[in-house]
This record gives C-alpha cells, structure tokens and sequence, in this order.
C-alpha cells in the first residue's frame, strides 16, 4: 500500500487498508493517523462513514470509548444501514438492547448490490447471545463466523471471536 501511495499519493484505498493494517498490528495512533489522512479525502458519505467506522473500531479497542461513540455515531449519520461497528460497541459497553436494536437494523437492509457481512452478523449473533448468557449459542454463532470469509476490506476481520469468547 506504501508503494501504491508512492505512485499515486491521495490513493485512498490504499490509506484505508494501512489503517487497517496499522489496526491490527496494535499500532492505534498510526490506524488513526491513516483515517484521519482517509476522512480528510473522503468525497462521498459512504467514504466518511467507512472512515469514522475505521475511527471507531480503533477507538474501542483502545478501550476509548468516549471517542469511539463519536466516531459510530458520525458514521451512522452518514450510513444508518452500516451498523456492526456501532452495534458491537454497544455490546461492549453492556448495552445489549442497542445491540439488538441496531442488529434488526442490519438485518432488514437488502445487501443485493453490497459486499456480504456474513462473519460481522455471526460475530454480532454470538455477543448477543454470549450477553444472555447463551453460551452454547454464541459458541456456535462464533464458529459459524469463522466459517464465512473474512472481510478483508473492514478494520476488524473478527478472527479471534471464537477465542475472545472462550476466555
């Protein structure tokens, strides 16, 4: 992507995947750097939204949640549809009904035409029913999670979820 950006700089895919990259290194100042870098040449809302959901995720795994809230809920202003992010922030701050809330949302939407979020609605499956205590139906939804391809485009590809459940 370094390479992609030296050719043609403001080549903003290739800002969103270092964001991405620097996300899952643990590099978070650097996965913030790069969405800041993307949000500044977003034109369009979906472009800002995928860039403050990158804010988000950073965020909340950072363990900032202020920050985090803000960038979902920029994001969902701008794609009300697009709501793992905010939905499984939700769930971590124990706010299952938000969760659930925002999970039927997801659901409703028609994806013809949009990439699938096949692990992202297990993963979301599975933290809800883990904050029910549905042990043996979170386990399950998290398997079938890791059965789906993961989304290479998104901050988060949620391969640890089955793992993270069973600490």
């Amino acid at each position: 992507y370094r390479k992609a950006l030296a050719l043609r700089p403001g080549f903003k895919l290739a800002i969103i995947h270092l964001a991405n990259l620097a996300y899952q290194s643990g590099r978070y100042n650097e996965s913030l750097d790069w969405c800041s870098q993307f949000l500044d040449l977003a034109s369009s809302n979906p472009e800002k939204a995928r860039g403050y959901r990158c804010q988000a995720s950073t965020y909340a795994r950072w363990n900032r949640l202020k920050e985090a809230n803000a960038a979902a809920r920029k994001s969902l202003e701008l794609d009300p549809y697009d709501v793992d992010g905010p939905a499984l922030l939700a769930l971590q701050q124990g706010d299952r009904k938000r969760a659930v809330q925002l999970t039927e949302v997801q659901f409703a939407r028609n994806d013809r035409g949009h990439r699938t979020q096949g692990r992202s609605r297990f993963v979301l499956l599975g933290g809800i029913a883990a904050s029910e205590g549905r042990t043996d139906a979170a386990l399950a939804a998290f398997k079938d999670a890791l059965r789906e391809n993961p989304p290479v485009y998104a901050t988060d590809w949620y391969e640890d979820c089955l793992a993270d459940a069973l600490l």
